[in-house]
C-alpha cells in the first residue's frame, strides 16, 4: 500500500479521499489491467502522476470511489468536481498539456465504467481538440523523449477511438494511416521495455484491424444509401444501364473488400515480443486464447457488416460457437475485461432459444465478475437486437440500436 496517512496525498485529498485513492491503487487498477503488473500504466503512469497533481489524486479517488461497495456516486462526484476545478483544460505548456491529457482519458474511463451514454465521449472529444491544438501524437510523444507514459496514453486515446459506437457511425476520430505509422510501422509498443498494454493486452494488431474494419463499414454504408436512394426514385428504364452499372461496382467493391480484410486478418499474429513477458504458460495461453476470439470477432464484423451476411448463416454460427467456447474459457481469467465487444457482436448473432439462454447467462457471469456499467449497456443492446431481430435473418445494426436509445456507447 503506497498511500498512508502520512503521505504528500494529504495535500491534496482528505482521509475519505485518501482512502479511495489506495482502493483505486491496489483493487481498481489491477481489475481494469490485463497487463502484468510490470506494465500496469494504471499504476506506473496515473498513480504515479497523482503523487504530485492535485487533479489527478482527486479524479483517481474518484475512480476509487466508482468501485467501492460502500461508495455512492455523491463521492464520486465529488472528486472529479475537485479535479476539474483545478486541472489546467488549457494549457500553455507541455506538463500542463500532459496532465490535462491524463486527465481527460482517466474522466473518460470513469465514465464508461460508470455505464455513461453521453458524456463521456463530450470528454472524449474534448480530448481530441486538446492533442490537435498541441500538435498532434507526433509532437507529444517527441516533446517527451517518447517515454512509455507517453505511448500509453496515446494507444489509451486510439483504444477509445476504435471501441466507440461513433465510429461505426463517422470512422475513427484519427486516420488509421496515423494509427497505423504510430504501432506498426514504429512499433510503439514494441520498443523500450513497454511492455504488455493494460488495455490491449499483446493483441493491438487485431484492435487496430477493427479500425480498419470499421471504416470500410462506413465508406460502404454511405456507398449503399446512395445506391438504394437512387433505386428507389428511378421511374423509368433509361438510367437501367447507369445503375447497374452503380450496383455493379458497388458490389465488387464489397466483395474486394470482404476478401482483403479476412486476408489481413488471416495474417494477423499476436506481438510476440509482448507474450515473451508474460512469466508463466497460462499466461500466455490466455492472451493467445484472447487473441484467438477477436480475430473471430473481427471475422464476424466482415462477414455481418461488410458482407452483409444473415446472422444465421452457416459462416456466423460457426464462428459464433467458437467465439462463445473462447469466451467461456476467459471469463474466469483476468482478460476478463476485454470480453466486451466479443460479446456484443456475439449477442447479435445469437439466433435461437438456446444460444441466447446461454449468452444470457454469460453475461451475467462477466457482470459478477467485472462490476462495470458499460457490460450492462452493451447487454441492453444485445436484448434490443433479439427484440428487432427474432429469428437471425436480418442484419441488425447494432449502430442503429444506440441511435434509437440516444446513446454514444463505448465497447472498452
Amino acid at each position: 500500500m503506497l498511500v498512508t496517512l502520512s503521505s504528500p496525498f494529504n495535500l491534496f485529498l482528505d482521509d475519505t479521499g485518501i482512502f479511495y485513492l489506495s482502493y483505486f491503487e491496489e483493487n481498481v487498477a489491477n481489475l481494469l489491467s490485463i497487463s502484468p503488473q510490470s506494465s500496469n500504466y494504471f499504476l506506473k503512469t496515473f498513480f504515479t502522476l497523482s503523487i504530485t497533481s492535485e487533479a489527478i489524486s482527486n479524479v483517481l479517488a474518484a475512480w476509487g470511489a466508482l468501485f467501492h461497495p460502500n461508495s455512492d456516486l455523491t463521492l464520486v462526484n465529488k472528486y472529479i468536481t475537485k479535479a476539474r476545478i483545478v486541472v489546467n483544460e488549457n494549457p500553455t505548456d507541455k506538463f500542463d498539456f500532459f496532465i490535462a491529457l491524463a486527465y481527460y482519458l482517466i474522466t473518460i474511463g470513469i465514465q464508461v465504467c460508470a455505464g455513461d451514454t453521453r458524456n463521456w465521449h463530450q470528454l472524449f472529444r474534448r480530448c481530441e481538440d486538446l492533442m490537435r491544438n498541441y500538435g498532434g501524437f507526433l509532437k507529444f510523444i517527441k516533446d517527451f523523449n517518447y517515454s512509455n507514459d507517453c505511448k500509453f496514453m496515446i494507444a489509451n486515446f486510439q483504444f477509445h477511438d476504435i471501441m466507440s459506437s461513433e465510429t461505426l457511425s463517422r470512422g475513427t476520430t484519427c486516420s488509421m494511416s496515423n494509427y497505423n505509422d504510430l504501432f506498426r510501422v514504429n512499433k510503439l509498443l514494441e520498443t523500450d521495455g513497454y511492455g504488455v498494454d493494460p488495455y490491449q493486452g499483446c493483441i493491438q494488431p487485431i484492435y487496430l484491424l477493427l479500425g480498419e474494419i470499421m471504416n470500410v463499414y462506413v465508406e460502404l454504408k454511405a456507398e449503399r444509401k446512395n445506391l438504394n436512394e437512387k433505386l428507389n426514385v428511378a421511374d423509368n428504364l433509361e438510367v437501367f444501364s447507369t445503375l447497374n452499372s452503380f450496383r455493379l461496382d458497388h458490389y465488387k467493391k464489397i466483395d474486394e473488400k470482404y476478401h482483403e480484410l479476412t486476408n489481413k486478418i488471416n495474417c494477423c499474429e499476436p506481438v510476440q515480443s509482448q507474450l515473451d513477458q508474460l512469466s508463466s504458460d497460462e499466461e500466455r495461453e490466455s492472451h493467445s486464447k484472447l487473441f484467438q476470439l477477436y480475430r473471430i470477432t473481427g471475422k464476424m464484423y466482415i462477414a455481418i457488416y461488410i458482407k452483409q451476411t444473415q446472422p444465421m448463416s452457416a459462416e456466423v454460427q460457426n464462428y459464433l460457437v467458437s467465439a462463445l467456447s473462447l469466451i467461456s474459457d476467459l471469463i474466469n481469467t483476468n482478460l476478463i475485461s476485454s470480453l466486451n465487444m466479443s460479446l456484443l457482436i456475439c449477442g447479435i448473432s445469437c439466433c435461437n432459444k438456446f444460444d441466447r439462454l446461454n449468452l444470457d447467462s454469460t453475461f451475467e457471469k462477466v457482470y459478477s465478475h467485472y462490476h462495470v456499467g458499460n457490460v450492462k449497456r452493451i447487454w441492453d443492446v444485445v436484448k434490443e437486437s433479439w427484440r428487432r431481430n427474432s429469428t437471425g435473418t436480418a442484419c441488425i445494426d447494432w449502430i442503429d440500436i444506440c441511435n434509437d436509445f440516444g446513446w454514444k456507447l463505448s465497447m472498452c
